[in-house]
């Protein structure tokens, strides 16, 4: 089985997603889209563990860390 299978099955539904956040008896906050959600609907393809490693969720540079990543190697 691929690590890619097994993290589709591992994050079958919205409340195993680590953009999920609880907020009532059956319903939560989807962080990344902005929206509610129910926890037992199928998660979508974005979805991310909830302990994901640290080069999945980060950011892209902005344009100014890479203007100046430019000028101190220049």
């Amino acid at each position: 089985m691929t690590a890619s299978l097994r993290r589709v099955q591992a994050l079958s539904t919205c409340y195993l997603c680590g953009n999920y956040i609880h907020t009532g008896r059956r319903g939560g906050h989807c962080k990344l889209l902005n929206v509610e959600v129910q926890s037992n609907w199928s998660a979508c393809s974005l979805a991310m563990p909830p302990f994901a490693p640290s080069w999945e969720t980060r950011t892209a540079p902005t344009l100014l860390e890479l203007q100046e990543r430019v000028e101190t190697t220049a």
